[in-house]
């Protein structure tokens, strides 16, 4: 199993990570799909997250920055 790392660079602290699994049947043969639950407690809207993955047979270990936002249907009609 892989490890997953899901760090809050906002606030500057780790976020808890459960249900880690793979799916080795992937949609489009694009090689294993990840998936995790981060803690909903700990994810914040607006706050930047690095999420690193290692461990996974075969791939070299990996890791990407994303920040979480929110969509308003009503602005994003007018924009």
């Amino acid at each position: 199993m892989p490890s997953i790392t899901v760090y809050d660079n906002t606030a500057n602290k780790a976020v808890s990570v459960s249900d880690i699994s793979v799916d080795n049947e992937s949609y489009g043969y694009f090689g294993p799909t990840v998936s995790y639950d981060p803690d909903e407690n700990q994810v914040k809207l607006n706050h930047s997250y690095t999420i690193s993955i290692s461990g996974l047979p075969g791939q070299p270990d990996t890791s990407y920055t994303t920040k979480l936002f929110s969509i308003d249907r009503d602005s994003a009609a007018n924009h």
